[in-house]
C-alpha cells in the first residue's frame, strides 16, 4: 500500500495473479481502480519485491494476496498501532497511501510523477495528501523503546 500508493479497497482485492515479480521487475495490476479502470503500478524497490515474491510462493493465484478481509486487515492494523503505542497519530490503513505518496514526491521532487503513480485526477488532492504527510513526518517524535522496536521489525523485514 505504501510502496504502490494503493488505495485500502484496491489493496485487499489483490490476488495472487495480480502481483507479478519477474528478477528486477515488478507490477501491480489493479483489476477495479477507483475510477473503475484497469491500471498497474511498478514495483520499483528491492525490498518490496523480494516481500511480494515470498508472498506469492505461499498462496495460488486465487488467493488473497493480503490474506486478511479489509475488516480484519484493519483489525489487525490498529492491533499493530496499539503495539507500537502510536495511537496519538491518528494512523489509519489509507495513511499508508498518504505516506508512500509523501516520501516518494520528497524523493524525486517530480509532482507529476507522483500524480501519475498515485493515480490521482485532482492534483489539488495530491497536493493536500502529501502536504499533511510533511506536516506530520515533521511532527513526529519517537520514544527510544519504540525507535528499538523499528529496528528490530526492520530487521525481520529484511531477512
Amino acid at each position: 500500500m505504501f510502496h504502490c500508493f494503493l488505495r485500502t479497497g484496491e489493496a485487499f482485492a489483490l490476488k495472487g495473479h495480480h502481483v507479478c515479480v519477474k528478477g528486477d521487475e515488478g507490477v501491480v495490476l489493479l483489476a477495479d481502480t477507483k475510477k473503475g479502470m484497469r491500471d498497474a503500478v511498478g514495483i520499483d524497490c528491492p525490498l518490496v519485491r523480494r516481500l511480494c515474491q515470498l508472498r506469492l510462493n505461499q498462496i495460488s493465484d486465487d488467493e488473497s494476496f493480503m490474506g486478511h478481509s479489509t475488516t480484519s486487515g484493519r483489525v489487525l492494523f490498529n492491533r499493530l498501532i496499539v503495539f507500537l503505542d502510536l495511537q496519538y497519530l491518528g494512523l489509519r490503513l489509507y495513511s499508508y497511501r498518504r505516506g508512500g505518496a509523501t516520501r516518494f514526491f520528497r524523493k524525486t521532487g517530480n509532482m507529476e510523477t507522483t500524480l501519475m503513480r498515485g493515480r490521482w485526477e485532482s492534483p489539488r488532492t495530491a497536493k493536500q495528501y502529501i502536504t499533511e504527510g510533511a506536516l506530520t513526518l515533521a511532527q513526529l517524535g519517537f520514544r527510544d523503546e519504540q525507535k528499538e522496536l523499528f529496528a528490530e521489525l526492520a530487521k525481520l523485514l529484511r531477512r
